[in-house]
């Protein structure tokens, strides 16, 4: 679940970078469409959150390059996960109130997207390597 928090909003900027540049109304409703789905995912992780329970919970570990000692490791703790939600919604509320951008559109709602995902990305990020 917290993989999906960062993949979604990275996905659906590659999506929309993808689209012709004179899209521009396409590019808000995919980006806009992405980030719904990173906060519907982002309330489910703040509705399923024990906060009874001690340490992390959803944690994900997975060797990356075993060879370095680099590791993929994700989980969400009671500080982290409001700040999850917080950033789920203000990223929305950009996208949502980003009506009439004129100037390059399209980058502009891609790199909001990739924004949003390094920013969820550091919030459920356990160990960086």
């Amino acid at each position: 679940m917290l993989t999906a928090l960062i993949l979604i909003p990275l996905l659906t900027a590659g999506l929309v970078a993808l689209l012709p540049g004179r899209w521009a109304r396409a590019c808000r409703w995919m980006a806009l469409a992405g980030a719904t789905a990173t906060l519907g995912v982002a309330v489910a992780v703040f509705l399923q959150f024990d906060p009874s329970a001690s340490g992390y919970q959803w944690v994900e570990q997975m060797a990356w390059v075993p060879a370095l000692g680099i590791s993929y490791h994700v989980g969400v703790d009671g500080l982290n996960v409001g700040l999850i939600l917080m950033g789920a919604v203000v990223a929305w509320a950009a996208i949502a109130a980003a009506d009439e951008v004129s100037t390059r559109p399209k980058a502009f709602y891609a790199l909001l997207l990739v924004v949003t995902g390094g920013i969820l990305g550091a919030f459920v990020s356990l160990d960086l390597f």
